[in-house]
């Protein structure tokens, strides 16, 4: 076993190339904010980085977000470093690329820019020596737990027979993230002193099971905007370094994490619900609220709800309130309203109210509307007499001159 300590760092998804609400800006920030965690982390002077899904957003990347990746990743290789990375499902290709050579990680790797790891075991070298096992798993999103089984099958001999620390590279949501599960707690076996997770773009940890996930380098969707509360901006993002070192009496591997987090641009959630008040209240407010929380370079999300008393038509558009948000970098307006009549109408009498069902629910001109009030006037005598089979056979005719009126 060996005796000296041995570092690394882990980072997952960067989705390079994500032009988040079609902003060049947004395209930038991603590879502004992987740029600033390599250089982190390469402050750091680890051994190896491990990287565990979702390079880019999608599997055939433009050349843009190609040509910032290998910027990115040549610093790693200038610093001798390996970079061990996996598939994830923004990764996973066409089968054809594979036919006709590979895919985008096949040519980097080509590029001797990283090490693709693929269904595979491989060794991690220093000086000659091992020192770390790696088993990486591509993505297989449902399929995960049969996929990783057969795959523990195969290099079981392998991992039981070796004293060096051993890291599992997957992308997949586990037991406990939000959203679907892919793999449960107990499908994961106890070989491992590093589980390495990528694909769920928080950060998320289980100690226990020695289960680490990051999170992604930028956010990727306001469902990641975490913050102890609703008033606070969410702009931290991060990466794990890890030192692994020898428990003697137990002749095991410990762990000491450390995430590290970096400033990315600032994003921040603000949630209203009016209740039962007037539309010109409500835009009142609204517009106070979007100018009271305009932040400068921020992006931001207003979700504004409730009820509000009127006649008028449920959807509200708070749209048009877009230009008072004159400092955010973006800004995303939701309003989702109800409306509470409180008027009670009253016809002066029943005839009354049949002449609106006519024009209201029917849609009849006013000009057919008197010829069919004969026809109400049945209706309510028949109504009163309780005389119920002759009001169907009645009613059975007003509604179908009704509908031929309307053909």
């Amino acid at each position: 076993m060996i005796e000296s300590p041995i570092k690394w760092c882990h980072i997952s998804d960067a989705h390079l190339g994500n032009r988040q609400y079609n902003l060049i800006d947004r395209f930038d920030d991603f590879a502004l904010a992987f740029n600033k965690a390599v250089d982190i982390a390469l402050d750091e002077s680890p051994d190896f980085i491990l990287f565990t899904g979702d390079m880019f957003e999608t599997s055939r990347p433009g050349a843009p977000e190609l040509r910032q990746a290998i910027h990115i990743l040549s610093k790693i290789k200038s610093k001798g470093i390996p970079l061990y990375i996996i598939q994830g499902n923004h990764d996973t290709t066409y089968s054809r690329d594979k036919k006709y050579g590979g895919d985008i990680l096949d040519f980097l790797e080509d590029m001797e820019l990283l090490t693709y790891i693929q269904d595979e075991c491989i060794p991690v070298m220093k000086n000659g020596r091992e020192i770390a096992l790696i088993l990486g798993i591509q993505y297989y999103g449902k399929r995960t737990s049969k996929a990783l089984m057969e795959l523990l099958n195969n290099y079981r001999e392998e991992l039981e027979r070796t004293d060096v620390p051993k890291i599992l590279m997957i992308h997949a949501y586990f037991e406990g993230m939000r959203g679907n599960v892919d793999l449960r707690k107990r499908q994961l076996p106890h070989l491992f002193d590093y589980v390495a997770a990528g694909h769920y773009h928080m950060r998320y940890e289980d100690p226990e099971l020695r289960l680490y996930c990051p999170g992604s380098t930028e956010h990727v969707s306001s469902t990641e905007w975490q913050s102890s509360s609703e008033n606070e901006f969410a702009d931290e993002k991060g990466f794990y370094s890890v030192i692994s070192y020898c428990d003697e009496s137990q002749m095991s591997w410990k762990l000491d994490t450390k995430y590290i987090t970096y400033k990315v641009r600032p994003k921040r959630q603000v949630r209203t619900e009016f209740d039962q008040m007037e539309l010109e209240s409500i835009r009142n407010k609204t517009e106070r609220i979007l100018i009271e929380n305009d932040t400068h370079n921020a992006i931001l999300k207003f979700v504004f709800s409730g009820s509000y008393e009127g006649m008028e038509h449920p959807f509200v558009n708070l749209q048009r309130f877009r230009n008072k948000i004159t400092k955010a970098f973006h800004a995303d307006i939701i309003s989702k309203f109800k409306s509470i009549s409180t008027v009670t109408w009253k016809p002066q009498s029943r005839r009354d109210a049949y002449e609106d069902v006519l024009r209201e629910q029917f849609k009849m001109p006013e000009k057919e509307i008197p010829p069919y009030l004969s026809f109400v006037e049945k209706l309510i005598k028949i109504t009163e007499d309780r005389n119920y089979n002759l009001y169907e056979d009645v009613f059975d005719k007003f509604v179908k001159k009704i509908q031929k009126s309307q053909e």
